[in-house]
């Protein structure tokens, strides 16, 4: 099935100026004309290459401790 981009973008849940954003980043498409079709295996691919596996999250960096200021004297 071929969707517009108003089409994706209910579907994904997103503004259709992110679709076009999708669009120029690689998702392909299909102009027909004037009209933009998207086929809906190119939106599963999409949306498969999104995905993010609990345990693949990355661990943020350790956090720098402050530096201890004991040079400073306090008279």
């Amino acid at each position: 099935m071929m969707y517009t981009v108003s089409q994706v973008a209910e579907k994904l849940n997103v503004s259709p100026k992110t679709v076009y954003a999708l669009l120029r980043q690689g998702l392909e498409h299909y102009r027909v004309g004037n009209a933009i079709r998207i086929d809906d295996r190119q939106i599963q691919m999409y949306l498969d290459a999104q995905k993010i596996r609990e345990d693949s999250a990355p661990t943020p960096p350790p956090r720098k401790q402050a530096p201890k200021l004991k040079h400073l004297r306090i008279d």
